[in-house]
């Protein structure tokens, strides 16, 4: 059992849903703003819009998620892709193409 320190139990950070092994998480302010997005993030949090993120806890399940969606994993995971060879890779990307 892993556990991880500063981040549910963070005065930043909320529960905004809960089902089964799935989280959402809501930033209650961004602290990654700088010049650039500073008027942006300004206006945001005006407006009440917040970042959020899943965090699922996985415990002997399986889940499917879209390429590239996975920021952090701590613990025994095995990711697995959907492409079997360079010919459906190929094949994947040539139907990706066309629509």
């Amino acid at each position: 059992m892993y556990q991880i320190n500063n981040f549910l139990d963070n005065d930043d950070v909320r529960t905004a849903e809960h089902k089964g092994n799935i989280r959402i998480i809501e930033y209650m302010s961004d602290l990654s703003v700088n010049l650039a997005t500073c008027i942006t993030q300004y206006y945001a949090s005006r407006m009440n819009v917040r970042k959020r993120q899943a965090l699922i806890e996985l415990q002997d399940d399986e889940f499917i998620i879209s390429s590239g969606a996975m920021q952090w994993m701590l613990g025994d995971i095995k990711s697995v892709a959907d492409v079997k060879g360079i010919g459906d890779f190929i094949g994947k990307a040539i139907r990706r193409c066309s629509k």
